[in-house]
């Protein structure tokens, strides 16, 4: 859901959205988790080659002056990175972001929830309060980024 609305924010602040466009790119940036069900194994999607090939997209697309596309890549590229962010803060064991070249697994650690001092079952923040303050950051980042250079 967080894609959704990250892609939503980024297609919108740059006057690209398109209802279908976006359905169709949160669907591309659900496909990262088919390597749960395809027996695969967690790295080869959920890593940042996936996010890197749609940044290189984006530069080639912002270059050949394709701002339509472009737009979509960088709103895909953000949707992709919150995805990987959600399954840093959920999972179990992490995920490698590095991989091929490391299988070093990430995880948030749930150390950076922070408490009550009487009252250590109720968070003041939590590690889904700043992943989520990461990840929408990112998105004001690129939209405002990307709209200062057109």
């Amino acid at each position: 859901m967080i894609s959704l609305t990250g892609g939503y924010i980024i297609l919108k602040n740059l006057n690209q959205y398109n209802t279908r466009a976006l359905l169709i790119l949160s669907t591309i940036s659900l496909m990262i988790d088919l390597d749960h069900f395809t027996g695969l194994g967690i790295q080869v999607l959920h890593n940042l080659t996936v996010p890197a090939l749609t940044i290189v997209a984006f530069i080639y697309l912002h270059k050949k002056k394709q701002e339509k596309y472009a737009a979509y890549m960088l709103a895909l590229t953000v949707m992709l990175g919150g995805c990987l962010l959600m399954d840093m803060v959920q999972g179990m064991y992490g995920i490698p972001l590095f991989y091929p070249l490391s299988s070093e697994l990430y995880l948030m650690p749930a150390s950076w929830d922070i408490t009550l001092p009487w009252d250590h079952t109720s968070n003041i923040i939590s590690r889904h309060g700043i992943a989520l303050l990461l990840y929408y950051g990112a998105v004001f980042l690129a939209s405002k980024l990307f709209s200062c250079r057109r």
